[in-house]
């Protein structure tokens, strides 16, 4: 009985392996990016202007990556909460 049960256990632990592996390979087959962030703590005074301005690479347009700061944080407008938290995207800027 208890070989019938560790048979069992390792074809479900076989199946969620591959089931794992195979939704990573998915996205990245469909050109998904695995987009790393840092973390950001809004504090009083910031500007999206301002907090963009600290992560952006000298080459790419300041107000795209605010664009990409709004998308990324579902933000209708660039007005800040002191304490919100946003989510800065830190690859392809």
């Amino acid at each position: 009985m208890k070989s019938r049960f560790k048979g069992y256990a390792a074809v479900v632990v076989t199946v969620l392996i591959v089931a794992v592996c195979a939704s990573v390979f998915a996205a990245g087959a469909r050109g998904e990016e695995m987009t790393r962030y840092e973390v950001y703590r809004v504090q009083a005074g910031d500007t999206l202007w301002d907090i963009a301005d600290r992560y952006v690479s000298e080459n790419y347009d300041i107000r795209k990556y605010i664009y990409d700061i709004m998308k990324e944080n579902n933000l209708d407008s660039a007005a800040l909460v002191p304490g919100q938290v946003l989510h800065i995207p830190l690859e392809g800027n």
